[in-house]
C-alpha cells in the first residue's frame, strides 16, 4: 500500500465489501509454536534477575496496516503472527505505512486525521501520536528513518509533483532532495550506512527506474530500468549488499508482481517470490538480522479475475519458506509490513516477553502454496472476491 494506487484500490475494496454486507468471521488456523526460543541460558527466577535482564531485553515486532476495524489502522504483531494489536485506534482517520526507528522507540506512519495526509510518529505502544510535517496544502507519505534515527525521508507533492524529501526526526528542516519537477519520485529507503537513498523514479513518459542518490540528493543514478511496468518499494538489506523491490512481470493490472532483489550496483536481478499462481507481492521488508523478508500478497489478479485483499507473509531472504501470518479476509486488508526491535521490560509472569533480539524469529517453515494444499492456506474459491476494475497505477 505504499502507492497511491494501492491506497485507492484498498479503499474501493473496503467500501464495496461493507456495502455488500460481506462481514465474514473466519477462524484463524492454528499457528506454529510461538513459545520463547531456547537460548541455552537459564531463565530469570527472582526480581533481581528480572531487573538485570530488563536492560538487554528487546522484542521483535512487525508493524503493519490493517482495515479489519473498518478503517486503516497501524497494528503490530509477533513475527509468528500472534498478538495482533491495534496501535493507532483512531476510527475517524486512515493510518498506514508504519516505519520503526532504528532504536525501536518510535514508529512513523501516515495519517489523514487532520484532513490531509501527514507524517506522524508515536511510541511503539501507540502513545504520543504527533504530527511532524504539518503542511495542510500537501500530501506526505512513505516515511523511512535513517540508520541513526536522526532523519526521516518521505514523499510529498507540496511542489506540485511527487518528490523525495528529508526532515529531522522532530519534523524540522523539511528539504526537497530529488528536485525533479518534470518527473515523480517516491519510495525512499536509506542504505545501512546512511550515505545513500534508494527510490523509484517515474519519467513523464511513464517509464520507471530504480535509482539511488546521496543522502543529500546528489548523484542521482539509475540502477535498473523497468520500462512502463509497475515497480517500487525498494529497501536495502541490513548488510548493504542487496536492494529488494517489487516488479510486475508484464503490462496491465492482471500481470503478476513479484519480489526481486538486485545487487547494490543493479546487477543480478533475482525473483524471490516466483509464484506460479496468480497474485501480486508488494512491500518487501528485511528483518533486522537480514534472514527474513516480510511482504504483502494479493491473491488473484486485480482487474480481470478480482483479487482478495492483501495479507502479510514472511519468507527466508532467498525466497524459500513463504509463510502466511495474517488471516483477515474481506474487507480486512493487511499490508505494509515493517520490522522493529522494541524494548520490553520482563515480568515475573512472562520473563522474556516474546522474542529477544539475539534470536532468529521462530517462524513456521512450511512453504505456503496458494493452491490450498497446505495446512494454513485457503483456495481463492473459499472467500468471495470483489472485482476492482481500476487502473489508477498508470
Amino acid at each position: 500500500m505504499r502507492r497511491t494506487m494501492r491506497r485507492t484500490l484498498l479503499s474501493l475494496m473496503v467500501l464495496a465489501a461493507l456495502a455488500a454486507g460481506l462481514f465474514l468471521v473466519v477462524a484463524k488456523p492454528a499457528t506454529a509454536d510461538s513459545s520463547p526460543p531456547d537460548t541455552g541460558a537459564e531463565m530469570p527466577t527472582d526480581d533481581d534477575d528480572l531487573a538485570s535482564a530488563a536492560a538487554v531485553d528487546k522484542v521483535l515486532k512487525i508493524a503493519f496496516t490493517s482495515a479489519r476495524d473498518g478503517n486503516y489502522e497501524v497494528y503490530a504483531m509477533n513475527p509468528d503472527g500472534e498478538n495482533q494489536t491495534n496501535l493507532t485506534n483512531v476510527s475517524s482517520a486512515s493510518d498506514f505505512e508504519p516505519a520503526f526507528s532504528p532504536d525501536g522507540k518510535k514508529i512513523a506512519f501516515v495519517s489523514n486525521r487532520d484532513s490531509n495526509y501527514e507524517i506522524y510518529v508515536m511510541n511503539p505502544d501507540g502513545e504520543n501520536q504527533t504530527n511532524l510535517t504539518n503542511v495542510s496544502s500537501a500530501s506526505d507519505s512513505e516515511p523511512a528513518f535513517s540508520p541513526d534515527g536522526k532523519k526521516i525521508a518521505f514523499v510529498s507533492d507540496r511542489d506540485g509533483n511527487s518528490e523525495v524529501y528529508v526532515m529531522n526526526s522532530d519534523g524540522s528542516g523539511q528539504t526537497n532532495l530529488t528536485g525533479n519537477p518534470a518527473h515523480d519520485d517516491s519510495s525512499p529507503a536509506f542504505s545501512p550506512d546512511g550515505k545513500k537513498i534508494a527510490f523509484l523514479h517515474r519519467a513523464q513518459d511513464g517509464s520507471k527506474g530504480l535509482y539511488v542518490m546521496g543522502a543529500d540528493g546528489s548523484n542521482q543514478t539509475n540502477l535498473t530500468s523497468f520500462g512502463t511496468k509497475w515497480a517500487g518499494d525498494p529497501v536495502f538489506s541490513p548488510d548493504g549488499t542487496k536492494i529488494a523491490f517489487f516488479r510486475q512481470d508484464g503490462d496491465g493490472l492482471s500481470s503478476d508482481a513479484e519480489i526481486y532483489t538486485v545487487n547494490v550496483d543493479g546487477s543480478n536481478p533475482t525473483n524471490l517470490t516466483n509464484s506460479p499462481y496468480p497474485g501480486q507481492d508488494y512491500s518487501p521488508a528485511f528483518s533486522p538480522d537480514g534472514t527474513k523478508i516480510a511482504f504483502e500478497r494479493w491473491h488473484g489478479c486485480i482487474d480481470i479475475c478480482g483479487a482478495d485483499p492483501p495479507e502479510i507473509y514472511v519468507m527466508d531472504a532467498d525466497g524459500s519458506n513463504q509463510t502466511r501470518l495474517t488471516y483477515d479476509y474481506e474487507p480486512k486488508v493487511d499490508a505494509d509490513p515493517a520490522w522493529g526491535l522494541v524494548s520490553q521490560t520482563p515480568t515475573a509472569n512472562h520473563p522474556w516477553g516474546d522474542l529477544v533480539d539475539s534470536q532468529v524469529p521462530r517462524l513456521p517453515h512450511t512453504p505456503v502454496i496458494r493452491s490450498g494444499n497446505t495446512q494454513e492456506d485457503v483456495t481463492l474459491s473459499e472467500v468471495p472476491s470483489p472485482k476492482v476494475v481500476a487502473d489508477s497505477r498508470r
